[in-house]
Order: structure tokens, then C-alpha cells, then sequence
């Protein structure tokens, strides 16, 4: 009989460079011994081959589960877990991080327009709303979010009505609200939380700016001059 032709794995593809491997704790028993295999013998053997051809690449799994639980409810092989944990990098869930929403939103929106394109503002009650939401998605949610406000923009400026319905609609929960709240603010005026929630996100800004006003100026799709108005203290 023939030997089938060979076909170029992506083990093979990622040549000396990384491959990602998403949601690695879906793997069914089967798929995560072969996987054990091939880490620990750092080769594999080509559909239609005899041959076992070497790997050089670097292999980063991702997952939303912990794959410790995974491994004691015994759907994760404990070896698998070890050979794959050399370096674990253990990201917080987006519902415990407001204040990465905002730059991840401008980062998504950028992505979705391209280089060229004038990012559209987003009107405080929207920013609010963002920031409260929960993400139980995390980012894929956040970016579908985000899709779909560009969708429905015509004016350049993202309002409340042009988020998703459970977005805009969400209230946090009275015994976890995913949001700080200044105790200061208590019984104050939107207005006046309004500023105050504008003052917090313009620091985070400069923060990650390097503390560089121009290029938070820019971030910010604002003038030098209204980017000392808004925040008149000293920024040292």
C-alpha cells in the first residue's frame, strides 16, 4: 500500500517560535496524552509518516479553569498539568480590574478600525456602565461589546444606547459591586462623581503614559491645554 502523504502539524508550523494552545483544559484524555507525548519527547511523528521529526518551538497554553481542580476532579492529568506549568502566569478576571477596561477598550477599538481611523469618544455614562460590568466573558466578551457599539455608531461618540442592552442595563449587586465607590462621593450629584471618576482615569492614563502629558494628551484625543484643565493639581 502507498504511504500517505505527509501533512505539516502545527507543531511543525510554529517552526522555532510559540505556539498557543487556547483553552488547553478542554483537551479531551485522549488529545492530552498524545500532547504529554510529543512535550516530552520534543518530536513528533507526521500524519502518514514513519518518521519522527524534532521541535524547537515554545508552548503557551491558556485556560479559564484551574487546571488544579481539573487535575483533583481527574479530568486534567496531573503530568500534563506539571510538564505544562513550568512558568504560570495567573491573570485576574477583567470583573476585578476596572480600571484595565477603558485602555483595553482603546486597544480593541483601534484593532477593529485600523491605524488610520479616528477613534470615536465614549461619553461618561457609557465609561461608567463599562467599567461597572462584570465580564463574566472577560476580554472576548469586552471585545464583542466593543463590536457592537462600532456597529451602531454613526456620530463618533459612544453613548449608553449604543452598548449591548445587558451592558447598559447591568446594576451591580448591593453586596459586591464590581466598582469602587469614594466614600467621599456619598450623596454628592453625578456631576460631581462624573469629575471625579474623569480625574481617576485620566491619572491611570498618565500613569501609563509614563507620565508624559503629551502622549496622554494623545491617548485622550484631547489638547495639552485641556488635559491641564481637567486636571489642574500638579502631576509630578
Amino acid at each position: 500500500r502507498p504511504e500517505l502523504p505527509s501533512r505539516t502539524g502545527l507543531f511543525q508550523r510554529a517552526g522555532r517560535g510559540t505556539l498557543v494552545l487556547s483553552e488547553v483544559s478542554a483537551c479531551p484524555e485522549r488529545l492530552q496524552t498524545k500532547l504529554l507525548r510529543v512535550l516530552e519527547a520534543k518530536s513528533v511523528k507526521p500524519v502518514g509518516s514513519d518518521r519522527e521529526l524534532p521541535l524547537d518551538c515554545r508552548v503557551v497554553c491558556t485556560t479559564t479553569k484551574d487546571l488544579r481542580e481539573e487535575v483533583k476532579a481527574g479530568t486534567f492529568r496531573e503530568d500534563l498539568f506539571y510538564r505544562l506549568s513550568v512558568i504560570p502566569i495567573e491573570i485576574p478576571p477583567l470583573r476585578t480590574r476596572p480600571e484595565d477596561v477603558m485602555p483595553l477598550i482603546q486597544y480593541l477599538m483601534r484593532k477593529e478600525l485600523g491605524a488610520g481611523e479616528q477613534l470615536p469618544d465614549i461619553e461618561s455614562e457609557a465609561q461608567i456602565a463599562l467599567e461597572q460590568y462584570e465580564w463574566k466573558g472577560n476580554v472576548r466578551e469586552l471585545e464583542n461589546a466593543v463590536r457592537h457599539a462600532l456597529t451602531f455608531n454613526t456620530t463618533g461618540r459612544i453613548t449608553l444606547e449604543e452598548l449591548p442592552a445587558r451592558i447598559a442595563k447591568f446594576k451591580p449587586s448591593a453586596s459586591g459591586s464590581t466598582v469602587s465607590f469614594d466614600q467621599d462621593l456619598d450623596g454628592k450629584s453625578l456631576k460631581a462623581y462624573l469629575r471625579a471618576k474623569e480625574i481617576e482615569y485620566i491619572k491611570h492614563v498618565l500613569d501609563a503614559a509614563g507620565n508624559d502629558k503629551d502622549k496622554a494628551a494623545s491617548i485622550l484625543k484631547v489638547s495639552l491645554a485641556t488635559l491641564y484643565r481637567k486636571l489642574p493639581e500638579p502631576i509630578d
